[in-house]
């Protein structure tokens, strides 16, 4: 392993000896480190022997004295804006700092809170970032694991479990949007009827479980599949019936020849071929109107009454940047090392260069702060809402027969009884 080397200045640019840039190019092989400080200022640098960029403020220094070539000194993404002495200590205390090279990419802490990417820090860990795809943060152990990532896109905020790939989200995926919330689906806009909480199984034949409940022992005690068929381990559905809650308790008129009205059809369902037994219940609500059920239909549509806001953000501009890899070939029986270089287009923030003043007033140096621009949202941003359509879907309360059929086999016993009397006479 090479020996580290780092060097200690007190400027950044001027080709003298306190300098950065007058640090003999001619020795350096690349990965020393530079640490300056300049005022209140301090910063990290690592020399990479074959960089080749242009000079970029306090970002890229190329080096003045010496072999040049494509030497260059990088800032390492360490700056600090308290003073050097007590800037590790400003962390923890209630003042304000930040480590990165601009307000879009640093690392920001104040009054116990940390932000990233953001100097508005609302929450104890508050993250603006974005990969281009809405994903903010991950987290997973190794490369070789799944990752858990959260992801914003829009007003859906989704946690979701990616394979180790990070092509193909496995095993969970969950979005919350208004208030809803997804597991499996991203179709939380009304259409169909979603609840506080819509879970997506993965087939449509009931052959998998959408939802298991286990006891302690790990043995499922009650289940629902794709069918929407709902199993328990103990053949139990209750109902809270207990005295003390009800009152005007009286028996119950005739049931048997509304029961006898009552028609039991054979379908399927829509777009599928599986073929079923039950009621219709526009059907049934001609007989037993209370056992039906109206459940409203929603659309999602976009809010009419959303405004755009007029927002600010940092300036980016696209630069060319010359990158370096090595590559490792087999060429005639021998590994080579080669060195590949490549011209990138990439996203680089602007900032504004500004008079940084000391504690008397005087104007000691330049400081560099984000160059805002504001915009205007745009359609995009626009939040969807969900409208009643107007027409409803009925549900019938299948369990409510329970009782009804009851009063009718005792209806039915009963005539059962008087016919046997009166062939006994």
């Amino acid at each position: 392993m090479a020996d580290l080397v780092m060097f200690r200045k007190t400027s950044l640019t001027g080709g003298g000896a306190t300098a950065v840039d007058g640090i003999s190019a001619t020795a350096l092989v690349g990965n020393e480190l530079c640490f300056t400080t300049v005022s209140d200022v301090g910063y990290l640098y690592r020399m990479n022997a074959t960089s080749g960029a242009a000079a970029d403020g306090v970002n890229i220094i190329i080096p003045v004295v010496g072999t040049v070539g494509d030497k260059r000194w990088i800032l390492e993404g360490v700056k600090f804006t308290s003073a050097v002495a007590t800037a590790l200590a400003a962390l923890t205390t209630p003042a304000e700092s930040w480590i990165g090279p601009s307000s879009t990419t640093g690392v920001y802490f104040k009054s116990g809170n940390v932000g990233i990417g953001t100097t508005s820090l609302v929450f104890g860990l508050t993250v603006v970032s974005d990969n281009g795809n809405g994903y903010v943060s991950g987290f997973r152990s190794s490369a070789s694991y799944p990752l858990l990532a959260v992801q914003t896109t829009g007003s859906i905020t989704g946690l979701q479990a990616l394979n180790a790939g990070l092509t193909d989200v496995a095993n969970m995926f969950l979005q919350i949007s208004g208030g809803y919330v997804g597991i499996g689906t991203t179709d939380l806009d009304g259409t169909p009827a979603v609840g506080k909480l819509t879970v997506k199984g993965t087939t449509t034949d009931g052959s998998t479980l959408i939802f298991a409940g286990r006891d302690s022992d790990e043995a499922n005690v009650i289940t629902v599949d794709t069918d929407g068929d709902i199993l328990n381990s103990a053949g139990v559905y209750g109902t809270i019936s207990d005295a003390k809650l009800k009152e005007n308790i009286i028996d119950t008129p005739s049931k048997l020849t509304d029961i006898l009205k009552v028609k039991v059809r054979n379908f399927n369902l829509v777009g599928e071929t599986n073929k079923q037994i039950g009621m219709v219940a526009q059907e049934l609500e001609t007989v037993f109107p209370g056992l039906v059920k109206e459940i409203p239909d929603y659309e999602s549509i976009p809010d009419p009454d959303w405004v755009p806001k007029t927002l600010e953000r940092q300036v980016i501009e696209k630069v060319e940047v010359t990158k370096t890899k090595e590559e490792i070939v087999k060429q005639d029986g021998k590994y080579i090392k080669k060195i590949i270089t490549e011209v990138v287009i990439e996203d680089r923030p602007v900032f504004d260069n500004v008079p940084l003043y000391d504690e008397s007033g005087k104007a000691s140096e330049v400081h560099r702060i984000p160059k805002m621009e504001s915009y205007t949202e745009d359609e995009s941003a626009r939040p969807k809402i969900l409208r009643a359509t107007g027409t409803v879907t009925k549900a019938v309360k299948t369990s409510l027969f329970i009782p009804i059929l009851i009063k009718a086999v005792q209806e039915l016993e009963k005539r059962v009884e008087n016919l046997e009397k009166e062939k006994v006479k």
